[in-house]
């Protein structure tokens, strides 16, 4: 019995060297070879998953330790030794579903919301390279710190506040006079407290058909609460007013020619026939923006989204918009308006008065943000700022004659720490730095689109659909990607890849910028003269 158990304590602790020699170094997002394979390293267990067309290791997760076998001793007498208890049996840690399972932002996402499973499968059926998300992912801030030095050269937060140009028409940046304040602070929306006003109306064209307008379209509502109350690190309560019938709207919508790239002249005609039929039937005191909504299953395209500027009533004048109505049985166009991404593109544009992103330059900012060609991503972070997503103590204004090293945390995580470094370049121009993590709006975003994203705001830029532009690693390429799911040469993300990765760098107009450090934390970023 005794060469029995000596036996098995030998072969247990062979089994253990040769575990322990077989471990070869694993980094987490690296290429591996087969799916499914493990790999056992430095006390954790990796996975090998697919992730889009590549294979790659996962983040691991811990491995317990077996529990040591002790060497039986001689017994003085002759009592015969008991067998040996069973060796413990170690349950092995479940593997830990990875969070970056997407090679794109467009791509299906299996925990879509039933209520928006049959709106998904026609608006890819409809011809759209790219469907955004229909949720948020809340994700709360990890415990784990960095462990660099922060060390900050930092100034008073107005010299980050680049002026508004007025020779632009859409907001880049902050009001330059105190008669300039007070719109800009009222019109800044959709924002942390936004009080949203849905007129539903019916007409001889789009009859009524005895629904609520509060259930009919209340998965838009929830969306957009959804993400407001994400967005906003220091409290928000938006609100959506809804009556519980359509008002009826005794003239065909039809008429009014409503379309995106509308004529004013038609917007104003609808405008003044709106006020005639609804005004006395809706208190407007206190709303901030209007929504003007069909019945759902009216015919398709009979109006799209249409900004109206300022509407008239009793109570104000207040920022009006029109939405197509929610129709999914056959294509139309204009239908992309639909999503409940590009309706938040679109309030954008009407509330903010934020430009399109630039898509035609090389460093343009393409795809980023929500303010783009697919309405993929959420917000980047000048413009939460800018929108009052975010207070100014979440800023790190540097001084760019100096030396710092400064950490921030990803800008999608739902927390009041820093979240956005700028460098003023001058009055006019300054270098903006934001942490990319897929969480938050951004859960859909891949594995290589992590990072620090850099980028520049320019107020010289003023001509349409520019003022942001990417400024991209110096110590390496970047890359585009086209729709997985469908044979397409159309590019849905160009630069998807831009953010920096650890110890990857820019060097832009004399500065250097590094990561130094990265994590589910976020980012250190040391800046530096070049």
């Amino acid at each position: 019995m005794r060469r029995i158990l000596a036996g098995l304590v030998a072969i247990l602790s062979l089994s253990l060297i040769t575990a322990q020699l077989s471990e070869a170094a694993v980094t987490p997002g690296t290429k591996c070879s087969k799916a499914g394979a493990t790999s056992t390293y430095n006390g954790k267990k990796y996975t090998c998953i697919k992730s889009g067309t590549k294979l790659l290791w996962d983040k691991g997760v811990p491995v317990a330790k077996p529990a040591p076998v002790a060497t039986p001793s001689a017994s003085p007498t002759a009592t015969p030794i008991p067998s040996p208890s069973p060796l413990p049996t170690i349950t092995p840690t479940p593997t830990v579903t990875p969070k970056f399972l997407f090679a794109d932002p467009c791509e299906f996402d299996p925990k879509t919301p039933a209520e928006w499973i049959a709106f998904d499968k026609w608006f890819r059926d409809s011809g759209n390279n790219c469907v955004g998300p229909f949720r948020v992912e809340t994700t709360e801030l990890t415990s784990e710190k960095p462990i660099s030095k922060i060390e900050l050269s930092a100034q008073t937060i107005s010299a980050c506040k680049l002026p508004q140009n007025y020779a632009k028409g859409a907001t880049l940046g902050f009001p330059v006079t105190s008669d300039r304040l007070k719109p800009f602070l009222e019109n800044r929306h959709p924002g942390p407290n936004t009080v949203y006003q849905i007129v539903p109306i019916y007409t001889n064209d789009a009859p009524d058909k005895g629904t609520n307008p509060q259930t009919d379209y209340k998965p838009y509502f929830d969306f957009l609460k959804e993400w407001t109350n994400n967005a906003s690190d220091n409290g928000s309560n938006v609100e959506f007013r809804v009556p519980e019938k359509y008002i009826e709207f005794p003239e065909n919508i039809s008429g009014f020619n409503l379309m995106h790239d509308k004529k004013i002249e038609d917007a104003d005609r609808f405008k003044v026939s709106l006020r005639k039929y609804v005004d006395s039937k809706i208190n407007f005191s206190g709303a901030n923006l209007v929504i003007i909504l069909l019945p759902p299953g009216s015919k398709g395209g009979i109006i799209q989204q249409t900004g109206l500027n300022m509407f008239e009533t009793d109570e104000g004048r207040f920022l009006a918009t029109t939405f197509p109505p929610l129709t999914i049985t056959s294509f139309f166009p204009g239908g992309n308006f639909l999503h409940p991404m590009w309706w938040l593109h679109e309030l954008q544009h009407i509330g903010n008065g934020f430009d399109d992103n630039n898509l035609i330059d090389e460093n343009g900012l393409h795809q980023w943000g929500v303010i783009s060609r697919f309405a993929a991503t959420d917000l980047i972070g000048w413009h939460k700022w800018l929108a009052g997503f975010w207070a100014d103590n979440q800023i790190i204004c540097l001084n760019k004659e100096q030396t710092s090293t400064a950490w921030i945390i990803p800008s999608q995580v739902k927390n009041s720490e820093r979240k956005l470094i700028v460098i003023p370049l001058d009055s006019k121009r300054a270098i903006v730095v934001e942490s990319m993590r897929s969480v938050g709006l951004n859960f859909k975003m891949p594995l290589n689109s992590q990072g620090a994203l850099v980028y520049l705001i320019d107020t010289n830029l003023t001509s349409f659909h520019d003022g942001i532009r990417l400024i991209l690693p110096s110590n390496r390429k970047t890359s585009s990607i086209t729709p997985v799911s469908k044979a397409t040469d159309v590019v849905i993300f160009k630069h998807i890849d831009a953010p920096l990765k650890l110890q990857d760098y820019v060097i832009f107009e004399g500065l250097k910028i590094t990561v130094i450090e990265s994590g589910d934390f976020g980012d250190v970023i040391k800046v530096e003269k070049a």
